[in-house]
């Protein structure tokens, strides 16, 4: 690795178009991870352990909830997939506006999205090491914010209707908010490795990436995955593809 440009008190929010990417990504690695970004990162800082952790909370979320379910009616099968355009559309609206735009009291989502787009910009699209594993998932705060916000939907629903299928809507959260990290994960990874080598996931990759040019990502290519629900209700955010540059 490459000398460190030792900046003090380096802000890699504000200062990010300052930096070469090559000292935005060591600088994170060797000084954001373990000091700024710490309280992001529940104070870890080894890469394949909080991939672990992540995964791990993914997946049993859904489990755990899914299996309070006491009673799975017909009509499950008709909402669950409004369920998941109902997310597909939410997975539209945050990029939109509050990952790419600050807003006041949510800056924590905006600032995120900064550091993930600096650090996988143009030239670096790939994760080298673990550590940059951390620049991909989700910080907890995240995972907090967006259970909170679904929770509140999920006790309309319960008033609505009951509590079976409240908890299906929650379940449908964590499954959606599962896929979103593991092919988010899948995108970022090398070309020729096992995840590029499935068709769906490369295609769906270079629509992810091209969303990294730094003249389209506030409109184009929002959507991580099942990017074709919402063509008929927001004709822009059908994905485009570009011309590879790698």
């Amino acid at each position: 690795m490459g000398k460190i440009n030792r900046i003090p008190k380096l802000d890699l929010i504000t200062e990010a178009p300052l930096l070469s990417a090559r000292t935005y990504r060591d600088f994170f690695r060797e000084t954001y991870i373990a000091k700024e970004g710490k309280w992001k990162f529940l104070g870890i800082r080894n890469g394949n352990l909080y991939l672990l952790i992540v995964l791990s909370i993914a997946i049993a979320t859904p489990i755990l909830v899914g299996m309070e379910i006491t009673e799975f009616k017909s009509i499950y099968f008709i909402l669950i997939p409004i369920y998941f355009l109902i997310f597909n559309f939410f997975e539209w609206i945050l990029p939109r506006y509050p990952l790419h735009h600050k807003i006041k009291g949510i800056e924590f989502l905006f600032e995120h999205v900064t550091v993930h787009h600096s650090f996988y910009n143009q030239k670096f699209r790939y994760y080298d090491q673990p550590k940059d594993y951390m620049a991909v998932f989700l910080p907890m705060l995240y995972f907090a914010f967006i259970s909170l916000i679904f929770f509140l939907f999920g006790v309309c629903i319960y008033f609505i209707s009951d509590l079976n299928n409240a908890l299906l809507f929650e379940t449908v959260v964590y499954i959606y908010y599962l896929m979103y990290e593991t092919l988010h994960f899948s995108y970022h990874s090398r070309q020729g490795s096992f995840f590029k080598r499935m068709p769906f996931v490369e295609r769906l990759s270079r629509f992810h990436l091209d969303h990294h040019h730094t003249e389209l990502m506030d409109t184009y290519n929002l959507i991580l995955h099942f990017p074709y629900l919402i063509y008929f209700l927001i004709p822009f955010s059908i994905p485009k593809l570009f011309p590879r540059n790698d």
